[in-house]
């Protein structure tokens, strides 16, 4: 009885969401739409929880532009962004998105995180953001043709892991 009391345990503990490097893409339709109508709607677990909660918390200045919605569609959000946050997901893509990102930190930018500065600095960068036209760092998409689908791996040069890169030099 106990070893079965032991397993229903178990199997009730949240599972990782990826077992690998891979960012899941956004599958709510009102993310999709609201968010995606002015820009990349943003996979939830590009930035921690408390990032995506002060987001959503004021929404009337959203990078100088008023985001406002109804409240249904504000709820539904912040649910699925916090709940799939970074911080919050057991994936190995998440515990790379948030090394070192201080507990007292709460970026409100993909592009502030130290894992998408690591990953982006250099020459090899700005010629790309050049060639490529991307409209800003925010623009991924430009880059990385399925970032929509969570895909940042079709990044035109950079090695996607940088402790990769060094075990092979």
């Amino acid at each position: 009885m106990r070893i079965l009391v032991i397993a229903a345990a178990l199997f009730l503990l949240p599972a990782p969401t990826q077992a690998d490097d891979r960012i899941p893409p956004v599958a709510n339709k009102i993310v999709k739409r609201e968010c995606g109508g002015c820009h990349m709607a943003f996979q939830p677990l590009l930035l921690p929880q408390r990032s995506w909660l002060l987001l959503m918390g004021n929404l009337s200045d959203h990078f100088g532009e008023s985001a406002n919605l109804n409240e249904g569609d504000r709820r539904e959000i912040l649910g699925y962004l916090t709940g799939g946050s970074a911080d919050v997901t057991l994936s190995k893509a998440g515990v790379k998105i948030m090394r070192n990102v201080k507990t007292d930190e709460t970026p409100l930018r993909i592009t502030g995180l130290p894992h998408w500065q690591r990953k982006h600095k250099g020459g090899d960068y700005a010629l790309m953001m050049k060639a490529t036209k991307a409209k800003s760092n925010a623009d991924c998409v430009s880059c990385h043709q399925d970032a929509d689908n969570g895909n940042y791996d079709d990044d035109h040069g950079h090695d996607d892991d940088d402790e990769r890169k060094k075990k092979n030099n």
